[in-house]
């Protein structure tokens, strides 16, 4: 087969920080594709401040969950995850997340009825090669890979800000290296979607431990803005927030006391002795290798 390849130069940005202005009434366009980009937003690239690789000492209850959900890369290291949602396509996704940020290593695998239909492997020494079993084909240099020093801690009153009167959120770099932890293991997006606004939302008093990982968590509840409730259809939302590492361990979107949209994590171990596996070309021998160029088209 005739292999088509062009090039693509890709310029670093890993010294910086994201910022992303959303133009009402549109935020961040989150949960809709891979990898995730946004639309009717202006974005621009600003140096971060001088780091703090430590969190602040933040003592309001409901800024501090806010804050650990949205560096939960700081509590984390290696990790292995598996969630279920229906926020990605028409039916059920099932993600697999194994991470090594030490090491610089990550494999993500999607499934759909059971079946896997894309997975993406990182090494920060080599870049992030993503594969499509659909169409038999992968992608060297798929998106760029981060390590620890690409993303030093934002201050909270950072995170968010507003320009004539528009919200502004400033992401750090996803080091786990997995285009879709954003779903529950760095779910910034999410945070911000839903807990920047501290007055629409409630959380537990009591910690609870999450059905089949065994790991205390808080409940928060609440209801969404009006863009995010239009967007998705729901008029309530919940959420069950790991208490350690502020890692999503559920999130249900409501309407009328009905689910309409989740992500429910099934398996979270911070200690899994297996190594996270790496991409070997030789195994998708068969599969047509696509520029980065090409796939984006």
């Amino acid at each position: 087969m005739k292999k088509h390849i062009r090039t693509l130069s890709v310029v670093p940005l890993a010294a910086l920080a994201v910022s992303v202005c959303a133009l009402y009434p549109s935020k961040t366009e989150i949960f809709t594709r891979e990898p995730i980009y946004y639309k009717n937003a202006a974005m621009r690239l600003t140096a971060p401040s001088e780091p703090d690789t430590s969190a602040e000492n933040i003592t309001d209850p409901k800024s501090a969950i806010l804050d650990k959900v949205l560096n939960t890369i700081d509590r984390l290291d290696r990790v292995y995850m598996t969630a279920r949602t229906n926020m990605i396509g028409d039916g059920e996704t099932t993600l697999t997340f194994d991470v090594d940020i030490s090491a610089g290593l990550s494999h993500q695998s999607v499934a759909e009825n059971g079946v896997t239909v894309s997975e993406t492997y990182s090494d920060t020494t080599v870049g992030m090669v993503r594969i499509d079993h659909k169409t038999k084909r992968y992608t060297p240099d798929y998106l760029p890979v981060y390590t620890r020093s690409d993303t030093p801690y934002i201050p909270l009153d950072e995170r968010i800000t507003y320009e004539d009167g528009i919200p502004c959120y400033r992401y750090r770099r996803n080091i786990t290296n997995c285009p879709l932890a954003s779903y529950c293991l760095v779910p910034q997006e999410l945070a911000f979607s839903v807990l920047s606004d501290t007055g629409s939302w409630e959380m537990s008093d009591e910690r609870m431990v999450y059905p089949d990982t065994g790991r205390s968590c808080v409940v928060i509840t609440g209801v969404p803005s009006d863009y995010f409730a239009a967007k998705h259809r729901i008029d309530s939302f919940s959420m069950s927030v790991d208490e350690e590492t502020g890692v999503i361990l559920s999130f249900e979107g409501k309407k009328e006391g009905g689910v309409v949209i989740y992500t429910y994590v099934t398996e979270f171990d911070t200690a899994p002795e297996a190594p996270v596996g790496r991409f070997d070309a030789a195994a998708f021998a068969d599969y047509e290798q696509e520029k980065r160029q090409t796939a984006l088209r």
